[in-house]
């Protein structure tokens, strides 16, 4: 451990470069530390002039064993324990100068000097002791034994052993000790600012049985063994391009010779992999405590039929405070909005889905509800929605107008919900009612089949969409993404004023924290009373014991992740929200730069959103095989991209984009793997972009791509008309591209065969709605080791 030179400011947070432990300082200290640097312990005392005025303060850490007390006779020791202020020893209302050693890497002494009236100038004498880079802290961990017992964290809090010998003097002195409860945590695993993994990965010490009882770096995603990420690795050719391999006959990681320069990468799924950049910054440790409160089964009301007596009031109030910190809402509006529990953004836009489709079932004739989109856009499962609204279709409104009246049928559950694809520009779809009457998308009518969904900015596109409906009323809005990182276009700060009027909006904590901690929650206006008591039937049943009742600690810890995100100013860039800003303009620029010259590709959306949009350009319109993997960043980027071809949702994109668009011709790359990803896709896309026949490692340049994707992705062999297998496909690339290597015409046959075979799982499993679920269990099943 390195501790801050002599011109250290006073009380200013410090971060050692060798193990990123931050610690407060003063001038005391600091004069102290100067001698640490020397790499010898220490003794030091304090001036004549500061004896007994001002504190002396002794940063300290998580493995400090003993503080021991020489002279002092009647000491007096206070402990405070709190969450984020950091671990320090403070002595101060000393009447004799306390002079501090380091006997040894764990343990701290404090002796009784002389009487303050005698001291004549300060002194800071090396001694023969171990080296100064020990770290020294507050809590005995070495007493633990490598356990993960948080119950054994708390009894140490308190556990700061003191050890007092009186001698012959008189002396008095109080000592401070302050204890994080935070920064312990996160010592024992490891985590925060004792991280000790690369990006994306993080520690694990698995079970014996598993992975042979494992412990080290593993991936963030599936917890795999090796100090790499693991994203995508269920695909054979992309995980055997991975620096390492694990061997489960040996228990060992297995480097592949594959380096970070020429190894394949994988942005497909939007997994946030921002931490090791976050804690960096910001110099947080974020940790979620969940203390034994309450016994008896949690108590939640909704909506118009909320009441004191539900757990969450103050959480409800809580979740409305950090949208205006995050300047996405305004104070003078609280009072218009009611508060519900989620588990995720996604869950509660097929909440609401199922809340409009009832309203609009329970007060018209229409059971077949359309989704007005402008793509390309987000889907959820409407299966879903339209299910949860048919549960109660004996509430479904029933008049002689009504079509569903001739039969008996209009409280059938029956009802249908059905996205409908529109680009600006274009005509507004329309569709019949449940009353015979045609309803162009933007109706007013109370009696249209129609309500729209917004996501902002949108997913992919990243475009701020302007509503199309008339009516606020019959509008169902995605906020998942309405943080100010993702507004970079507007100096990350959210327009409020372009915000759209919803009636209901979805949020979750996925996009600025962790998708792996389900939770969210939805705000929906009180202005609209029958839609609200729809959101609150559905809320409800949703969250009766029969589907598994919210947990207390999903709101709990949303409350303590936005304390800790609100416990600095919004701009300030070492808060959690303004470092992740920063963050995503280093993201945005590096890709922006990187693709700024290629003629075959071209980002459309740059600092907007979370995603870069990509289309491909003339030539090469048309020609990239394949719907589901875009062939052109796997096989000449080493990237797993997603052509996301299914967000037009019916529309035609040359339309929009103009003539020789197709719904293939584009590319999503999601922006949430750490920073150095982008920096290395960009650097391989300067080098491609510029010479098209170079090429990265054992990818392809851009001139044998084309000429490969122009002859397409053929399912049948040309010479057998069979279905072409691996081999079969290896030996006709051959055979048409001499030029090719045998390693090269493998991994394009191995990366073709799997891309046709998702295809058709997409095609069969996931139309229409290409739920965000469906996709990812065809992507890991059909891009796995078993294809």
């Amino acid at each position: 451990m390195m501790f801050p030179s002599s011109s250290s400011s006073p009380n200013v947070r410090k971060s050692s470069s060798s193990s990123n432990r931050s610690f407060f300082t003063t001038a005391g200290f600091a004069l102290a530390a100067s001698s640490l640097l020397l790499g010898s312990s220490m003794t030091a005392t304090l001036a004549a002039e500061t004896c007994s005025s001002v504190p002396f303060d002794l940063p300290a850490f998580a493995d400090t064993a003993v503080v021991t007390l020489k002279g002092y006779k009647a000491p007096t020791i206070k402990r405070f324990v709190g969450n984020g202020g950091g671990n320090q020893i403070v002595i101060k209302n000393y009447v004799a100068s306390p002079e501090i050693s380091f006997p040894s890497s764990n343990n701290i002494d404090v002796l009784a000097g002389e009487a303050c009236s005698n001291v004549a100038a300060p002194t800071a004498s090396p001694t023969a002791a171990p080296a100064a880079s020990t770290a020294f802290a507050l809590s005995a961990f070495s007493f633990l034994s490598g356990g993960r017992s948080m119950g054994t964290i708390t009894s140490l809090l308190f556990g700061l052993f003191m050890s007092v010998n009186a001698q012959e003097t008189c002396s008095d002195v109080e000592i401070e000790i302050h204890q994080d409860y935070a920064d312990l945590i996160n010592y024992d695993f490891k985590s925060g600012q004792y991280n000790e993994c690369p990006p994306e990965t993080m520690y694990w010490k698995h079970h014996p049985l598993a992975f042979g009882g494992y412990e080290g770096c593993v991936s963030e995603k599936y917890l795999y063994p090796c100090p790499q990420d693991n994203e995508g690795m269920r695909s054979e050719s992309l995980y055997s391009k991975y620096p390492y391999n694990w061997d489960s006959t040996t228990n060992t990681c297995v480097e592949t010779g594959y380096t970070f320069e020429n190894r394949t990468f994988w942005t497909v799924s939007g997994d946030p992999l921002d931490k090791y950049e976050l804690v960096k910054r910001t110099g947080l440790n974020p940790t979620v405590t969940f203390p034994f409160l309450a016994g008896p089964y949690p108590s939640y009301t909704n909506g118009p039929g909320e009441l004191e007596t539900d757990d969450t009031m103050s959480a409800k109030k809580a979740a409305y405070d950090f949208q205006v910190y995050l300047g996405a809402f305004k104070e003078e509006n609280r009072d218009d909005w009611y508060v519900s529990w989620t588990e995720g953004a996604e869950s509660g836009m097929v909440i609401t889905f199922a809340a409009m489709a009832l309203d609009i079932a329970r007060t018209t004739c229409n059971r077949d509800l359309y989704v007005f989109n402008e793509v390309p856009s987000y889907g959820y499962s409407t299966r879903d929605a339209a299910a949860f609204a048919n549960r109660y279709s004996s509430s479904f409104y029933e008049g002689p107008e009504c079509a569903c009246a001739a039969d008996s049928s209009c409280k059938s559950p029956n009802l249908t919900v059905t996205f409908v694809g529109w680009l600006p520009g274009t005509p507004i779809p329309i569709r019949t009612g449940g009353d015979g009457v045609d309803y162009p998308a933007d109706s007013a009518s109370a009696l249209s089949p129609w309500f729209e969904s917004v996501v902002f900015p949108e997913n992919p596109s990243g475009v701020l969409k302007v509503p199309r409906l008339p009516n606020a009323s019959r509008r169902v809005c995605d906020g998942v993404y309405l943080w100010p990182m993702y507004f970079g276009t507007n100096g990350n700060v959210i327009p409020i004023d372009d915000v759209p009027d919803c009636a209901t909006w979805a949020f979750a904590i996925t996009k600025a924290y962790s998708a792996s901690v389900r939770a969210g929650y939805l705000l929906y206006k009180k202005e609209y009373p029958t839609v609200a008591s729809s959101v609150a039937t559905i809320v409800g049943s949703l969250g009766s014991l029969t589907y598994g009742s919210l947990s207390q600690w999903t709101w709990l810890g949303q409350m303590q992740l936005w304390d800790m995100m609100m416990s600095r100013p919004l701009d300030d860039p070492t808060s959690w929200v303004g470092a992740y800003g920063e963050i995503m303009k280093e993201k945005w620029d590096v890709m922006v730069d990187g693709f700024a010259e290629c003629p075959m590709i071209e980002i459309t959306n740059p600092h907007s959103g979370a995603y870069a949009w990509l289309k491909m350009n003339e030539p090469y319109l048309g020609v990239q095989p394949g719907s589901s993997a875009p062939t052109f960043f796997l096989q000449v980027l080493g990237v797993q991209a997603s052509t996301h071809w299914f967000v037009f949702r019916g529309a035609d994109p040359a339309d929009y984009y103009g003539p020789g668009y197709g719904i293939y011709d584009f590319v999503r790359v999601q922006l949430y793997r750490d920073l150095q990803v982008y920096k290395e896709i960009a650097r391989r896309a300067k080098i491609v972009c510029s010479d098209l026949n170079a090429s990265i490692g054992d990818f392809i340049s851009v001139n044998t791509w084309y000429s490969v994707a122009r002859r397409g992705m053929r399912h049948l062999n040309t010479k057998t008309g069979l279905r072409h297998t691996v081999e079969s496909r290896r030996a006709e690339l051959m055979r048409e591209h001499p030029e090719l290597t045998e390693a090269q015409a493998q991994r394009l046959a191995e990366t073709t065969e799997r891309t046709l075979a998702l295809d058709d799982a997409m095609e069969k499993n996931c139309a229409p709605e290409y739920t965000s679920s469906c996709i990812m269990a065809q992507w890991n099943h059909f891009g796995g080791r078993d294809f």
